[in-house]
């Protein structure tokens, strides 16, 4: 509102809607008693008094509160010219310290010790406000000052704002860099820091006490947890509906529409669920468990993967246009995550179809994977000028072919796949059309987790152990029953999300009831479909798994070390070359028994295991004298064995070690 017209002897009604936070005033219409109404722009009340111009009264007599609203009757008394208003603090106070400096309206002055006055700065200045800064919920507040200048070539003052570490330089750097027409004397150095010594235990008294968020996501900033969209994220773009004027039941009906595009089967329901994750996975890390798996969609060109999935990803972004793309450089894709937290963040087009494209993409496939699974930036892109904070991003990859990962990192991964004939383009342009279904939806999603936070972390506190034990038999790697339990569980939370929104749709219930049965079926399938059952990733999996958690299975540390025991070892590390030395035999025996006894069977035979782990690059050969490519190389040490000789880039691919995190 830039002015409130004002008028003799009339009245009028505001009607104020009460909410959780604050009143919310409600502009009402105003009549018109003569053909000049006098028009008051709203201001700082420094301002006025800096130019000591009058100021209009407007006062309130009663207010009373009926059928959820409040109305107050106002009276305009007659406009009385407030021409003598008493000065605030900030204005009416000049400061001075004898033998020192003093103020005054041109500005602030030294004094001589003979009395005699001269300038210092034509600039006075106060602290209106302290602002604490948060760049992350974990890390101390940066501090900054909210400072008034009044200069007397000015009618009101200008405001800026500096570190608050920078205010005792306030004239000699900010000042002149943002008013260059302060004056400021080389005299007086000594007079000028104790003035401003003055000027902060004063205002320090009486100033604003203020917070600003610099992220977005899930903080307990102030005590209760929020979902915040701070200053930054608001000037990227990003708004949270109202959800005081959100209907629960129609919102939640309209949202869950969407699983309509694909008629409620796995291309449009795991999508769906695990888009819930993004605004979960905060509670779950707090109930000391985690999400660690990406989603990715494959499918043909032109069967509307990246259009489905763009309407899920980012949904508080008001351009829905804009996405991460694998043309983008590692860089951006940090910022984002570090942007986005608790939000869905949509890394589109994966291609195999060239040969240096595949090699990029394939790259940053691995570097997204790992930085959604690590919650953070390698540590050696920490030290650029990008601040990457910590990463709670949930991702949602599109291609249309599947990537040659790591070992790892294929453990990580759930595939949904898709054809032109999974997705219903008019169900799909209503949500293209109308952002906000989905905006409305969600932000009362996470106004049901803010009110049932606790209740969802002793949730995944308590039952995830417990689905683990009832699950394991049906899959080969833990970190893929992981990924089946917490979908399993989101679709639980979703199920307890409805019951809040007062759903009881016959509907609705069936698909929320079969949502179990879509997951398994789909993540068996990525068992199967996947390369889980590829003889390397399964060696590399049980050959950490076994040296980790078995006392009487070691690596030493030196070739040395081995020989002088090597019937307590397995084998040795070789820091010099960056390998691993392993009696073959032992280890191949120890591996097979591992898989038996979890079920499965492991019946490669040696020569085509070791043929296999060169030719990925995970062991290293050597040529015999009569030219033959041999897999297994002689120690040099001690009885000389061949032995196995695995690369540590290989190992280092598979980095955790517990089943629970592989």
């Amino acid at each position: 509102m830039n002015g409130l017209i004002l008028n003799n002897d009339d009245n009028f009604n505001f009607s104020l809607k009460t909410t959780e936070e604050k009143p919310i005033l409600i502009k009402p219409p105003i009549k018109k008693l003569d053909a000049s109404p006098e028009i008051v722009k709203f201001t700082k009340l420094e301002e006025y008094i800096c130019r000591q111009e009058p100021i209009i009264a407007l006062r309130p007599l009663h207010a009373e509160y009926k059928d959820n609203r409040w109305f107050a009757t106002l009276p305009l008394q007659k406009r009385e010219k407030i021409t003598t208003v008493q000065r605030s603090a900030v204005e009416m106070d000049l400061l001075e310290e004898t033998g020192y400096y003093k103020e005054a309206a041109e500005g602030i002055f030294g004094i001589k010790n003979d009395g005699e006055e001269y300038q210092i700065s034509n600039a006075r200045i106060r602290i209106q406000a302290r602002i604490l800064q948060y760049t992350d919920e974990h890390s101390e507040p940066e501090e900054y000052l909210e400072c008034l200048v009044f200069l007397p070539e000015h009618t009101s003052p200008k405001t800026i704002e500096i570190p608050r570490t920078s205010f005792k330089n306030i004239y000699s750097t900010s000042l002149k860099e943002k008013l260059p027409e302060i004056y400021l004397s080389v005299k007086g150095r000594d007079c000028l820091d104790k003035y401003l010594s003055a000027v902060y235990q004063y205002c320090q008294k009486s100033w604003q006490e203020r917070v600003r968020i610099h992220f977005m996501g899930w903080t307990s900033l102030g005590g209760d947890i929020r979902y915040v969209i701070g200053d930054d994220a608001g000037k990227r773009g990003y708004q949270f509906p109202d959800i005081t004027r959100i209907n629960p039941k129609q919102a939640f009906i309209d949202g869950f529409s969407f699983l309509e595009i694909g008629d409620c089967k796995a291309p449009v329901l795991i999508p769906f669920i695990f888009s819930h994750f993004a605004y979960l996975r905060y509670f779950v890390k707090q109930a000391q468990h985690d999400f660690e798996s990406v989603l990715f969609v494959r499918g043909e060109s032109n069967s509307k993967k990246t259009s489905v999935m763009s309407v899920l990803a980012d949904v508080f972004r008001l351009d829905r246009k804009r996405k991460l793309s694998f043309g983008s450089t590692p860089a951006a894709l940090y910022t984002t995550f570090s942007q986005s937290r608790d939000q869905i963040v949509l890394l589109d087009d994966f291609s195999c179809s060239e040969k240096d494209k595949k090699r990029a993409d394939t790259h940053l496939f691995e570097l997204a994977i790992r930085a959604v699974g690590d919650s953070s930036a390698p540590a050696k892109m920490k030290d650029g000028n990008v601040d990457y904070r910590e990463f709670r991003s949930t991702l949602i990859i599109t291609g249309e072919d599947n990537p040659a990962l790591s070992a790892s990192s294929y453990f990580r991964v759930i595939t949904v796949a898709v054809n032109k004939t999974s997705y219903d383009g008019t169900v799909l342009t209503k949500f293209q059309r109308s952002p906000d279904i989905l905006r409305r939806y969600f932000g009362l999603f996470i106004e049901f987790l803010r009110q049932h936070s606790d209740s969802i972390i002793e949730l995944f506190g308590n039952e995830v152990d417990v689905r683990r034990a009832q699950y394991k038999q049906q899959f080969l790697v833990d970190r893929i029953c992981d990924a089946a339990i917490n979908l399993i569980m989101v679709g639980q939370v979703i199920h307890k999300f409805a019951i809040w929104c007062g759903v009881t749709d016959s509907g609705i219930n069936a698909c929320l009831l079969n949502f179990e049965k879509t997951i398994m079926a789909t993540m068996l399938e990525n068992q199967q479909e996947n390369r889980v059952l590829e003889p390397e990733i399964m060696f590399l999996y049980a050959l950490r798994q076994v040296l980790e958690t078995r006392d009487n299975l070691k690596l030493a540390d030196t070739e040395e070390t081995y020989c002088r025991e090597e019937k307590a070892y397995v084998g040795f590390k070789e820091e010099a070359t960056n390998t691993l030395w392993l009696r073959h035999e032992d280890i191949e025996q120890i591996i097979k028994m591992y898989w038996e006894k979890q079920g499965h069977a492991y019946t490669i035979s040696s020569e085509k295991l070791r043929k296999l782990l060169y030719e990925r690059g995970i062991s290293q050969g050597v040529k015999s004298s009569s030219g033959k490519l041999e897999y297994l190389k002689k120690a040099k040490k001690g009885s000389r064995k061949r032995m196995l000789v695995i690369n540590n880039s290989a190992w280092e691919n598979i980095e955790n070690p517990s089943l629970d995190e592989i």
